[in-house]
């Protein structure tokens, strides 16, 4: 049978992900429009007629979530399908978009663009989407989430088998209301200027600029974002180095925010390319990158050196391409150690951030008795504790044959050049400095685990 053409807006501002999703819609026989950031993509909704809006949260200017917000508080939109896109450890932010009206909230980095297709299909009663295998894809059961994190809310039921249901005109009225309290937007522009130091002014426009291929198959996906990569990371790491030079706080702030766009960027184009490890590591990440952007208190020498090394790693991926992609959920059993109640439970805590399973105990004893008969895949030590300091911990558990390559993290308000030395010598692999940052110890703990989980399928 044959459905009325739908109307699709989308509202995303990097124009790699903004044309793919463009390209995939319209081979379902969409007719897309895109807006490249919230304020025109609001503007246009009171211009034409949509069936629904596809809205990323992480947008320049207008945040995605103030935008849903803005669409609700209208009556004219308050049953406008509205999907959003956001970062599974940003899950406030998720929540606050479903309160806020969401139709469906979707994890960026983890879900693919054929699932977000039949989402929108069932949402407007339409027929699901052909899988590859000549299938159907059920929306609610094939989402790839980061261990331990769920898609909020549901896919509302239809109430009539999806094939007999032909698409309806939307229920609200089509007519503009009256013009927001804001001034209209300035002329449309390539692209949005991204908030960037003017160290950084010289750097290459978004990896977003390269060419990709007409056709969107997930071959051409891939090969073009490992085409793209090398001048991607080469950014990333000129950005880091601008903010290791900058003494302005002001100019920090303004690299980890464009650090940040990258990353964002890197993540859901790398879930466009089918690949899993880069995709998990870049949402932790993002969300590390987001909260400094929101507590730039937090810029020290230890987030800092987070970020470059993180930076250094997804580099790495980079480089080993799909060779190095774990599609499995990566599980790790994580020992924290801490004689401080509250420092246990921020580490704990942190563990959970990283959706991984962890026991804490506060007597390094205790501990060491625990890896004797325990194959934990990480230890995350406090330093100075009575009886024996992390130090020590760390040099006993080295000695055990089941944890000789477990990596341990020191987590100490000692962070200076000797307890990093004592780190190296005892055999600990990282240094954090208290108080704990829970996203930075989180994206720690990922980079490790699945560094693990990527020399396994290799070996």
């Amino acid at each position: 049978m044959q459905f009325t053409s739908r109307k699709l807006l989308i509202i995303e501002d990097d124009p790699i992900i903004a044309h793919i999703y463009r390209s995939k819609f319209e081979k379902e026989g969409y007719e897309v429009e895109v807006a490249a950031d919230g304020q025109a993509g609001f503007y246009r909704l009171h211009e034409t007629t949509f069936h629904a809006v596809l809205l990323d949260l992480m947008l320049p200017q207008i945040n995605g979530l103030d935008i849903l917000k803005k669409i609700r508080a209208q009556r004219n939109f308050d049953r406008l399908p509205v999907i959003v896109l956001t970062n599974a450890y940003l899950s406030q932010m998720a929540m606050e978009a479903s309160r806020a009206g969401a139709s469906h909230v979707f994890y960026k980095a983890t879900t693919s663009a054929q699932e977000i297709i039949n989402a929108i299909n069932r949402i407007l009663y339409l027929p699901m989407s052909t899988a590859a295998d000549g299938g159907t894809v059920d929306p609610t059961s094939q989402l790839r989430l980061p261990p331990g994190v769920k898609m909020a809310p549901g896919i509302p039921e239809p109430a009539l088998p999806l094939a007999s249901m032909p698409i309806a005109e939307p229920s609200y009225d089509p007519a503009p209301p009256p013009a927001p309290a804001w001034s209209p937007p300035p002329p449309p522009s390539p692209a949005v200027a991204p908030l960037i130091s003017a160290s950084a002014a010289s750097l290459p426009a978004s990896p977003a600029s390269f060419d990709m291929p007409d056709v969107y198959g997930d071959n051409e996906i891939l090969s073009a974002f490992m085409k793209s990569a090398p001048i991607a990371m080469g950014t990333m790491r000129r950005l880091v180095q601008h903010l290791i030079k900058s003494e302005s706080p002001e100019s920090r702030l303004q690299n980890i925010r464009e650090l940040f766009s990258r990353v964002h960027s890197l993540a859901a184009n790398a879930n466009l390319a089918n690949l899993h490890t880069i995709p998990h590591v870049g949402s932790v990440f993002e969300a590390f990158l987001q909260e400094l952007c929101s507590n730039p208190q937090e810029l020290n020498a230890s987030t800092i050196q987070t970020t470059a090394k993180t930076i250094d790693y997804l580099g790495l991926l980079l480089q080993k391409g799909p060779a190095a992609d774990v599609p499995e959920p990566i599980e790790a059993y994580i020992l924290a150690v801490d004689d401080d109640p509250l420092s246990l439970r921020a580490i704990t805590c942190a563990v959970d951030r990283a959706n991984l399973r962890s026991v804490g105990v506060e007597d390094p004893l205790v501990a060491l008795k625990l890896l004797e008969c325990t194959p934990f895949d990480m230890v995350v030590s406090d330093v100075d504790m009575p009886g024996m300091n992390g130090f020590e911990l760390c040099s006993k558990l080295r000695s055990l044959s089941n944890h000789k390559n477990t990596p341990v993290i020191f987590v100490t308000a000692l962070a200076d050049f000797d307890s990093r030395a004592l780190s190296v010598i005892s055999g600990g692999n990282d240094l954090i400095a208290k108080p704990v940052m829970l996203m930075e110890l989180a994206v720690k703990v990922i980079v490790y685990v699945t560094r693990a989980a990527v020399a396994k399928k290799q070996d």
